[in-house]
């Protein structure tokens, strides 16, 4: 399992195990939310883009106090 932030908007995290990824997201979209909630300029787009690879980033487009997910597989 790795977590590796881009910035302090972005986190890119990678897996090794299934069981890895609901405790990554969770771990890491807690961490956003207080983000968003600290500068109310969007919400948190989650997207998965392989099996084990996901981003979770905060983002204007996305409506404040909504998360959205993302499936690019």
């Amino acid at each position: 399992m790795q977590a590796c932030a881009q910035n302090d908007n972005e986190v890119e995290i990678t897996v090794k195990s299934r069981s890895d990824v609901d405790t990554q997201l969770e771990t890491n979209l807690a961490v956003l939310v207080e983000r968003a909630f600290a500068h109310r300029n969007g919400g948190i787009l989650v997207t998965r883009h392989s099996h084990n690879k996901f981003t979770l980033a905060l983002d204007p487009k996305v409506p404040f106090g909504q998360t959205i997910e993302v499936d690019r597989r």
